[in-house]
């Protein structure tokens, strides 16, 4: 009897044991999972905040930040409901808040606050930038929980930046180049220029105005070469012309 009894024990004792050790398993593999998921949202909201931080001496709308902002708090919002006390949440909560006062309070002004290198390797970090930002509101459009209308709007206002800074980026470095007197290179910035002007719109009254001003710098670099090669062709017929006096100065006199 004393036997069964300690068998009965001993069965129960390990039952409840093995019930424990696998509530302590699922308990730890679902604060892992937590843990994970909670990754994954700090992961966004890093990335969200990066493209903040690479736009901020740009001129972009403040729609373009605005939708930033809403992604960074999808994401911030997702934390909180995994887990309340998860690491930084509240520090970026807080950091959040800040950014959005600054959208309401400075704003921007793209039309006069675009600041264009005057070297070819800043102006590619900066094509660069733009583009990745672009990039990344663009694969916003995926996410369901976003205004879809901001999110395009958003997309059209960095597409438009892109341009300007592509065309009046390279009018720049062309009109430099004109300067330092690098012709066939200016000539490059302005058919680079000219050709993503073409790719666009074409009646766009932007589009339009900027081709116009490629037209007439064209014509200038074009009355400038001419010049600068009736110039060349003057002064070779001159020096041909003394050599030939010179010669007949110094030829050998003729015997009559």
């Amino acid at each position: 009897m004393n036997l069964a009894v300690i068998a009965v024990l001993i069965v129960v004792a390990l039952l409840v044991g093995i019930s424990i050790n696998g509530f302590i398993q699922r308990r730890e593999q679902q604060a892992a999972e937590r843990r994970h998921r909670v990754a994954q949202h700090r992961a966004s909201v890093r990335d969200g905040q990066d493209m903040l931080e690479l736009g901020k001496e740009l001129p972009l709308e403040p729609h373009v930040r605005a939708i930033l902002c809403n992604y960074i708090q999808l994401h911030l919002q997702a934390m909180r409901a995994i887990d309340a006390n998860a690491d930084g949440l509240v520090a970026n909560e807080q950091w959040l808040t800040q950014q959005r006062q600054a959208i309401s309070q400075k704003g921007a002004d793209p039309a006069t606050k675009l600041s264009l290198p005057s070297q070819s390797e800043e102006l590619t970090t900066l094509r660069t930038q733009l583009h990745r930002l672009t990039e990344f509101v663009a694969r916003l459009r995926q996410e369901k929980r976003l205004d879809g209308g901001q999110v395009v709007l958003a997309f059209k206002s960095l597409a438009r930046l892109r341009l300007r800074c592509d065309v009046e980026g390279h009018i720049k470095l062309g009109q430099l180049a004109v300067l330092n007197q690098q012709v066939n290179l200016a000539k490059q910035y302005f058919k680079y220029a000219y050709d993503r002007l073409v790719q666009e719109n074409v009646s766009d009254s932007y589009v339009q105005e900027q081709l116009a001003t490629l037209d007439q710098l064209m014509a200038e670099l074009r009355g400038d070469a001419g010049a600068d090669t009736a110039m060349q062709e003057a002064t070779d017929q001159t020096e041909k012309a003394v050599e030939k006096n010179q010669d007949e100065l110094f030829a050998p006199k003729k015997k009559w």
